[in-house]
């Protein structure tokens, strides 16, 4: 069993014991549900903002039989309003960690850990709380040494497929490997592929490319980071050590950079005589030798920002990377008290502390924030709140937030034709600064604001569809922000051909000059390239090379009165083809 098991009970064991204090700044967060025993209590997972607007989450304890809850949180115009949907008996599972997942059905799933009465199960809940358990881990089988035949217990969270829902297992099976298994929403449950090491407690991402991405507790080093694919292909991308941080309790997250961006709860600089915990970027490559690994920051001691970062980042729409820590003043004589800190870290690592968290706003958060709306953020604490002591879920606004829109004056264009993209910035003030607008993850270039408004022409887009969007970089008070992007489909540009030949009249084998000059057709622009083909009739003339749009040929004629000649260009990407004919004249 993963070594996270040791790690919650010494949480839930200290936290009683730790109340920590502290003065929030003036980004205090307000609490909106504060757990009693009567209700649910301890959520150790990040919430689930639900198609329908409210949120949903489990707690690690609480209920019924006090085995843990499903809840419902919904944000009403006399304030917040908690529902227990579901409690765990033992016989449906216990203790739920991960996060919930709605699935392409509008159902939530979600997974609970090995317990006396069972080894981990995978159920699914609608929104109004009709409960079904679609599998259950199955237990030791004495006939193979006493090992798990589908592993053992499940603290990551699910995650979407193309075609059902994906995770990991905690623990090797009986093949010494990590289960990578497939569940489809009525429950079949198959092994797909195996991760390379004995144990994890972070789940998997999937990223832009359709692979899944992860980390793993041991084998090698202090860990790996490895991908994998739908079709469980693994793969193995870095190799972690004590520098680069391990006991990786988060996810990765995929930013808008395409890069990856996680936490480690130990390690990092000062792993000598201090274990803070680190920041660090990946991005992988095609193999482990192109994949690379930076740290961006590493907590010390006695850090504003706390240590021990036991969740994963969040992205917020300013580009910025937002995430908590579980210990506040920590140092090397003293683990320091159980009570965290709230930070947000650019993509270079420039770190801020936003806030300390306390008993009353609730400590200790072991789930990722989520971001509902540009600037806004909320989270799950496991401890604190009322003097019970039993977790909030609390939100807190970002200073200065800012939101970004993008618009594009075409949905589909030519070759050439220029296309204005307009952002408009809203936010409580008058913002300036910059623009930066890219077409996919490159830069095509900036424009001031302008009241709310920056506006970029753009003209020179390769044929194709085009993801294109916008980035403000933020301007005194105010933060940056991130527009949703639009598409734009670029098609190859019509062509005309105009056919001019010199001497016309001329005479009986005299030379005669013929120039085919190809132009894009409006809106189009640009110089078509390729070659032109001339024919007398059914007779080849020649075939000519388009420079600067025009071909030129040279020919004499042996006939007499009226020579039909016909021009044609076939075309070349990004341009369509067009052809001309000309009547040459003949005299003796």
């Amino acid at each position: 069993m993963p070594r996270q098991c040791s790690l919650l009970q010494t949480l839930f064991v200290t936290a009683a014991l730790l109340m920590p204090t502290g003065r929030a700044s003036a980004q205090s967060p307000q609490v909106l549900a504060d757990f009693t025993s009567t209700t649910a209590r301890f959520p150790a997972a990040a919430l689930l903002l639900g198609s329908d607007g409210s949120y949903y989450g489990t707690t690690y304890l609480g209920g019924e039989f006090n085995l843990g809850t499903i809840f419902r949180l919904t944000l009403q115009d006399n304030g917040p309003a908690t529902t227990v949907l579901h409690s765990f008996d033992g016989s449906d599972g216990a203790n739920p960690y991960a996060p919930l997942v709605e699935g392409s059905d509008g159902n939530l799933y979600g997974t609970t850990l090995p317990q006396a009465s069972g080894n981990g199960t995978v159920f699914r809940i609608t929104k109004q709380g009709q409960f079904t358990l679609i599998h259950t881990l199955p237990p030791p089988d004495s006939n193979q040494g006493g090992c798990y035949p589908e592993g053992s217990g499940f603290y990551a969270p699910l995650v979407g497929g193309s075609d059902g829902l994906y995770g990991v297992a905690a623990a090797a099976d009986c093949t010494a490997g990590i289960p990578f298994f497939k569940v489809t929403y009525t429950g079949v449950f198959s092994v797909v592929g195996h991760v390379g090491g004995a144990s994890t407690t972070s789940g998997l991402t999937r990223g832009s490319d359709g692979n899944f991405y992860g980390m793993t507790d041991c084998c090698d080093g202090f860990g790996t980071i490895y991908r994998i694919s739908q079709a469980g292909v693994f793969q193995r991308l870095h190799v972690l050590t004590r520098f680069d941080g391990f006991a990786h309790t988060g996810e990765l997250v995929q930013a808008s950079n395409g890069k990856f961006y996680g936490t480690a709860r130990a390690g990092g600089a000062y792993s000598g005589t201090f274990d803070g915990g680190t920041v660090f970027e990946f991005t992988p490559g095609a193999d482990e030798a192109s994949s690379t690994y930076t740290v961006l920051y590493s907590f010390g001691e006695n850090d504003p920002a706390g240590s021990e970062p036991y969740a994963g980042l969040v992205e917020g729409a300013d580009g910025r990377l937002y995430g908590t820590t579980i210990r506040t003043g920590a140092n090397r004589t003293s683990a320091g008290g159980g009570g965290g800190v709230v930070f947000s870290v650019s993509k270079t690592g420039a770190l801020s502390a936003l806030f300390p968290l306390d008993a009353t706003t609730g400590y200790q958060p072991m789930g990722e924030l989520i971001q509902p709306t540009s600037g806004t953020f909320v989270g799950t604490a496991a401890f604190g709140g009322s003097t019970q002591n039993l977790g909030t879920v609390f939100r807190f606004a970002v200073a200065g937030a800012t939101t970004t829109t993008l618009r594009s004056s075409h949905s589909s264009s030519v070759w050439g034709e220029i296309v204005t993209l307009t952002a408009t910035v809203a936010a409580s003030g008058s913002p300036g600064g910059n623009v930066e607008f890219f077409d996919g993850q490159t830069s095509v270039g900036t424009a001031p604001l302008n009241g709310a408004t920056a506006t970029f022409a753009i003209g020179a887009l390769g044929i194709g569809t085009h993801t294109l969007s916008a980035r403000y970089l933020g301007d005194g008070g105010f933060l940056g922000s991130v527009a949703s992007a639009v598409s734009l489909t670029v098609g190859r540009a019509q062509t005309a051909m105009t056919l001019q030949a010199v001497p016309n009249p001329s005479q009986r084998k005299q030379t005669v000059t013929i120039t085919a000059t190809v132009t894009p057709v409006a809106p189009g622009a640009g110089i078509p390239t390729g070659s032109v083909q001339l024919m007398e009739g059914k007779k080849r003339i020649g075939t000519a090379t388009l420079v600067n749009g025009m071909a030129v040929f040279q020919a004499s004629f042996t006939g007499m009165g009226e020579q039909v000649l016909t021009a044609t260009y076939p075309g070349e990407s990004p341009f369509f083809g067009s052809s001309s004919t000309l009547t040459q004249v003949l005299t003796r």
